[in-house]
């Protein structure tokens, strides 16, 4: 949308100042909070579709087993969301307690092993073998789940931003 405005004298230039100071101090940030507060339950959906969906291929040593679907399932109900006042928007993040109640920082860690956001592989030792043994270990790959979901919902994001910034300029303009 695109704005003109005319103003003729300086009485309607300070009313016009003092409706663009209105709309800063609250009308448009509050806006632009809602509107994204409200586009973030889809694309949260999204992130815990993908993740469900994830591969997350390995390298497994012999006698190993392989069994990453209560990985996804945990790693899905660990993302969510928390509404932000300042700035005004949402934050997604992953709940490392969730992933691995056990070690609740290592499990933050695993996460974002997991999307590839920190290294192409990772590796650690196969479920309920002896980590001393070499053979127990093994190298497992990303399959970017979190940062593609959220650059996916980018649009819902920029939709929300541009309709309060619409409706914030209507507000002025009356």
């Amino acid at each position: 949308m695109k704005i003109r405005v005319r103003v003729s004298n300086y009485r309607q230039f300070g009313r016009l100042a003092d409706r663009l100071r209105a709309a800063a101090d609250g009308g448009l940030r509050r806006e632009l909070g809602q509107g994204i507060q409200m586009a973030a339950p889809p694309v949260l959906s999204q992130v815990r579709a993908r993740v469900a969906r994830a591969n997350f291929p390995a390298q497994i040593p012999k006698g190993g087993a392989r069994q990453t679907t209560g990985f996804r399932a945990r790693l899905a109900a660990a993302t969510k969301t928390q509404a932000l006042a300042t700035p005004a928007g949402v934050r997604f993040t992953v709940d490392g307690a969730v992933v691995l109640p056990a070690n609740p920082s290592q499990g933050h860690r695993v996460a974002l092993y997991s999307d590839g956001s920190h290294r192409r592989r990772w590796r650690h030792r196969a479920f309920g073998h002896d980590p001393s043994n070499p053979r127990s270990w093994f190298n497992q790959m990303p399959d970017p789940w979190f940062d593609q979901a959220i650059n996916d919902g980018e649009p819902r994001f920029r939709a929300a931003v541009e309709a309060a910034m619409d409706r914030t300029a209507r507000q002025i303009m009356r």
